[in-house]
């Protein structure tokens, strides 16, 4: 196994936007059909919103490392917790999305948490999954992706000196969250302009740095106004899709068979 994937190769030469999304099923098969089936940069794996455990997550891996190697495999944990971290990375995941982090003092934490000492204090163990990939733990360090979510007033207040933590790889925006928190419409959110405002100052910070900047949009459209923002990383499907999109082609076509038989 290579530590080295497509995020990776697209950071060498500096080559954007990547896209992908989010997994909230707990489905290895759904893993495999999505990232085997699609020429997808990265997906991750949502420990925060997605019913999935530590355990579960290392089968998720394990789906999507058979389907396609190359495609980045993120996690989203739950909480700001050195158990996650280790948690997370001991099972392989190479990139790390931690939600709702408000000042520099958090981001530093966090850099703490994900890296092995002299860069941080992250535990070794050398009977972990992570060890099939190669020179793990001499590697790892160096190939490591550790995004941030700014979603909060606080955390956009501060985002320049997140942004500029070492060992921050750049940032995530979370849209949804971070409107509700600046009291900002969610559904017209790309037409508002106080949000475009905070999405021009996060991808300028961002490329002023030499970070990433990601984000979490909804379909297409959203990710052709997230490409044209300059985001570097975009995450605009998911393994949950039938709830926007089946599930109302379902409906439809039950509407018009009962239509049909009078039913």
């Amino acid at each position: 196994m290579k530590l080295k994937t497509r995020i990776h190769e697209r950071m060498a030469i500096n080559s954007w936007p990547a896209y992908g999304g989010l997994f909230f099923l707990n489905s290895p098969l759904a893993v495999e059909l999505v990232v085997g089936s699609c020429e997808l940069d990265f997906m991750a794996v949502d420990l925060q919103h997605g019913a999935i455990s530590p355990h579960d997550s290392s089968h998720l891996i394990r789906a999507m490392a058979a389907a396609n190697p190359m495609t980045t495999a993120f996690v989203r944990i739950p909480t700001a917790d050195k158990h996650w971290f280790e948690q997370s990375l001991d099972a392989g995941y190479v990139g790390v999305v931690v939600p709702c982090v408000e000042s520099a003092e958090e981001a530093r934490a966090l850099v703490a948490m994900a890296y092995y000492p002299p860069k941080g204090d992250r535990s070794y163990a050398g009977t972990i999954r992570a060890i099939l990939y190669d020179d793990y733990h001499a590697n790892i360090n160096d190939h490591l992706i550790l995004l941030p979510q700014i979603e909060s007033k606080k955390g956009l207040e501060n985002a320049e000196a997140i942004v500029k933590q070492d060992g921050v790889s750049g940032v995530l925006l979370g849209p949804g969250d971070l409107s509700l928190s600046c009291g900002w419409p969610i559904a017209t959110a790309w037409s508002h302009p106080p949000f475009l405002e905070a999405v021009k100052r996060v991808v300028g910070t961002c490329q002023d740095m030499g970070k990433l900047a990601a984000i979490v949009v909804l379909g297409t459209e959203q990710a052709q106004r997230a490409k044209e923002a300059g985001f570097h990383l975009i995450s605009h499907v998911t393994d949950a899709v039938f709830r926007t999109q089946v599930i109302p082609q379902i409906n439809e076509g039950l509407g018009q068979l009962r239509g049909e038989t009078g039913s």
